[in-house]
């Protein structure tokens, strides 16, 4: 993969890729919103390492756009910079109907001229697939690929057995997962939770790379790799280049290695779901779902499977039996389980970033931030009317953005508490929608049904700090309800 950071300088674009070819790549996955220097960088790097075209595969992909001379000119555009056109061109997401039917129409006259060799696909659904691959096929072009996000958590099964069915071959960005690219900040958070869990966050991987002794990345790599998926990975580092590699080409993991990860990312079993005990609630929830992420997440949250749960866990176990039994629809406790999800997701983003950006902080893994912010929904829940805008929460759908300021802003009060307010501090709050943000102050107006509401005035309130000193009380607000989220409690 070459989605190097934008503004990246040419010379550490050049080296990236010069390491690469030493290490032994030779298909480069690129595309037109990426950085616009890359085509000319890998032509220097081959030039300096004496490496011939012919042993280069180049995936190259445009996004959809009705004019096809704009499409025709981003071709050419590469053609100048690297001296050749790629190899296979793909359609890098789904447009309307006639952006589609233009780019691809593009790409195909490419190929029947001899300048390319095959179309490809990206970011499809195997509802997607059947018509477009009719579609390059009427086009006298053949179809080589598709390219989607695929991880343990999110596998992508329906498009990966078409492909299997039809001959393709499925390439997986984001495998890893991407905790370390904020995960949750809102420009990217939509989607299915389980596209931004991380792999290196995983506390059950690294338990098995600990008594595999090889490391975590390796694990998925070389484990979907074997499974017949081709990983686009993107690194910086040499020695991770060559650790990529050395997963995909020569790293075969030991058949007992490959079936406890296929446990680990399979459908939950009939075993596990007789001996599941717990409440009749409880028991809904997790069954509400076969996905093993999801049972995981829950016993992390609820200390099902603990030898001794805390009090805190036991509190928001009591929380979600309550949810559950509010929630009649299965749909809506798979929903609930994948906000909880994208909670466990917000964290791992957070304490990844600050480790990365601050290594002397402690703690050292997002799971030791549970411990307080477990405590502090336990503080929480004793408060009027925390159940039912926690079952409002609840009920909303997992793929919005709502909880990702939240959650981030909990996190944030954990490592790095924000100066609270003194107690009888009169406070002057500016309203940005149904929020207010000043002071280190975040607050939320709800209505009787626990909806958000949109104050009509600046707001104006009394902060009253209680005995602990991580808790605030705002009072005397023009709205029924609120809640603060600068810390938590």
């Amino acid at each position: 993969g070459t989605d190097f950071p934008a503004n990246s300088a040419e010379a550490t674009i050049k080296a990236t890729l010069v390491a690469a070819l030493k290490a032994g790549y030779r298909t480069f996955d690129m595309a037109a919103k990426y950085e616009k220097a890359v085509p000319a960088q890998l032509a220097a790097a081959c030039h300096e390492l004496k490496i011939d075209r012919q042993e280069l595969t180049l995936v190259y992909k445009v996004a959809p756009e009705a004019d096809r001379t704009r499409v025709s000119a981003t071709l050419e555009r590469f053609a100048t910079d690297f001296g050749s056109y790629p190899d296979v061109l793909v359609l890098h997401e789904l447009g309307d109907e006639r952006s589609n039917a233009a780019t691809l129409g593009v790409f195909a006259d490419a190929v029947r001229a001899g300048r390319s060799k095959a179309i490809g696909l990206s970011n499809v659904t195997a509802l997607d697939l059947p018509g477009l691959a009719e579609q390059v096929a009427a086009l006298g072009a053949p179809l080589a690929c598709v390219q989607n996000r695929c991880t343990p958590y999110a596998p992508d099964r329906e498009v990966r057995d078409w492909c299997a069915q039809h001959s393709l071959a499925y390439q997986a960005y984001g495998i890893q997962g991407r905790a370390m690219q904020g995960a949750c900040v809102e420009a990217q958070g939509h989607g299915d939770p389980r596209g931004f869990l991380s792999t290196r966050e995983d506390l059950r991987l690294r338990a098995l790379a600990e008594q595999s002794g090889i490391p975590v990345s390796t694990l998925v790599l070389g484990w979907m790799e074997q499974r017949g998926v081709s990983a686009v990975a993107f690194s910086t580092d040499a020695e991770h280049m060559t650790s990529n590699r050395g997963a995909a080409t020569k790293l075969r993991l030991s058949q007992e290695l490959m079936r406890e990860l296929d446990r680990m990312f399979g459908p939950v079993s009939a075993e596990a779901r007789q001996g599941l005990g717990g409440s009749p609630a409880l028991q809904a929830l997790y069954t509400s779902s076969d996905d093993p992420t999801v049972w995981a997440t829950l016993d992390l949250l609820t200390g099902r499977t603990a030898a001794r749960p805390t009090a805190a866990q036991e509190k928001v176990r009591a929380l979600l039996e309550t949810a559950s039994a509010g929630l009649p629809e299965a749909a809506d406790k798979q929903n609930l389980c994948l906000r909880l999800m994208r909670y466990v997701a917000n964290f791992q983003a957070y304490a990844a970033q600050e480790r990365r950006e601050h290594p002397e902080l402690q703690p050292q893994h997002w799971s030791e931030l549970l411990g307080p912010a477990l405590a502090s929904i336990q503080d929480a829940i004793a408060q009027p009317g925390v159940r039912d805008r926690f079952l409002y929460w609840a009920k909303q759908s997992c793929l919005g953005a709502e909880p990702y300021r939240e959650v981030n802003d909990v996190a944030a009060g954990i490592i790095e508490p924000r100066r609270l307010p003194h107690d009888g501090e009169t406070l002057t709050l500016s309203v940005q929608g149904h929020r207010c943000y000043d002071h280190g102050v975040e607050v939320t107006f709800w209505n009787d049904a626990y909806e958000p509401v949109q104050p009509t005035r600046e707001l104006v309130c009394t902060a009253t700090r209680s005995g602990d000193s991580k808790k605030v009380r705002i009072e005397h607000c023009d709205a029924r309800e609120v809640r603060y989220t600068g810390l938590p409690g």
